[in-house]
């Protein structure tokens, strides 16, 4: 009797812990999340959220890219005859192109382990202003902006090879620019399958065919956790961009949020007024 007494203590507990874990969820993302919105400009909002550990936080930024005056932009410095490029920051890139937003994006490889000012190597696709300045790599996912009759909208790409079929097509649909990211997180709702390691995270998500834009800071949070953020929001489809000592996301007028030290990055992703 003693033993069955003390199993069933033990599951009451565990059930309790649970409960407690399902609560502490819902408290991250509220249903009824829309009020909590903030506006920054015209079709541009921004909602920052604590996460269900002390020291985990997301800002969040959506984009409405049937409503906002604006045009994606992706910035970097000048390529040279190899490949490589001098980085850049990300408050940088928003002053030369008076940025509403801009997040940095695509990973890279730098030549010099101590200098972080040294040139840096693009790990996948950066297309800009109609030249590919960086290839195409398989193993890892894109940003694709686009301009038709319908306006501008934004596709993730599950594989960089498929970016040969928009080129193909710009007789229907003008490729604005394009960058590479590392692996797609959330694809048509479904969560990806990752490891659950925290650090800082950047993250773009889609919705209503591309037309809606989430751009992702997080602080202390894993793959999932974005994906998860995201996901509440309302995105189909989300991606994961460089993270880690290169994370920043600049707002206009608010600033940025960045690790203590802002790392130069090899590109950023620009949402420029025009």
């Amino acid at each position: 009797m003693v033993f069955r007494d003390l199993r069933f203590r033990r599951c009451i507990f565990f059930l309790f812990l649970g409960i407690v874990f399902a609560l502490c969820s819902c408290k991250t993302v509220p249903q009824n999340s829309e009020g909590l919105w903030q506006p920054v400009c015209a079709g541009v909002d921004r909602m920052d959220l604590k996460g269900m550990e002390k020291s985990q936080k997301f800002s969040v930024v959506r984009l409405d890219l049937r409503k906002g005056n604006f045009i994606p932009v992706a910035y970097h410095n000048s390529f040279d005859d190899e490949g490589r490029v001098f980085p850049v920051s990300v408050k940088t890139a928003a002053r030369e192109t008076s940025a509403v937003v801009a997040i940095n994006a695509t990973p890279f490889s730098s030549i010099s382990k101590w200098n972080v000012f040294a040139k840096v190597i693009p790990l996948g696709l950066v297309y800009s202003d109609n030249v590919l300045h960086s290839f195409p790599l398989e193993r890892y996912c894109a940003a694709v902006f686009t301009k038709s009759s319908d306006g501008i909208r934004c596709k993730i790409l599950e594989t960089q090879r498929e970016f040969t079929k928009f080129l193909a097509n710009e007789d229907e649909c003008q490729v604005l620019c394009a960058l590479g990211g590392y692996w797609v997180i959330l694809n048509n709702g479904k969560y990806g399958d990752f490891k659950k390691i925290k650090d800082y995270r950047c993250a773009l998500g889609t919705s209503e065919s591309g037309a809606l834009v989430y751009l992702l800071f997080g602080k202390n949070a894993s793959f999932i956790d974005c994906a998860v953020i995201l996901e509440k929001l309302g995105c189909d489809d989300a991606m994961q961009f460089d993270g880690g000592s290169s994370a920043c996301l600049f707002v206009e007028n608010e600033g940025k949020v960045c690790r203590k030290i802002e790392r130069p990055v090899a590109t950023v992703l620009c949402f420029c007024s025009f």
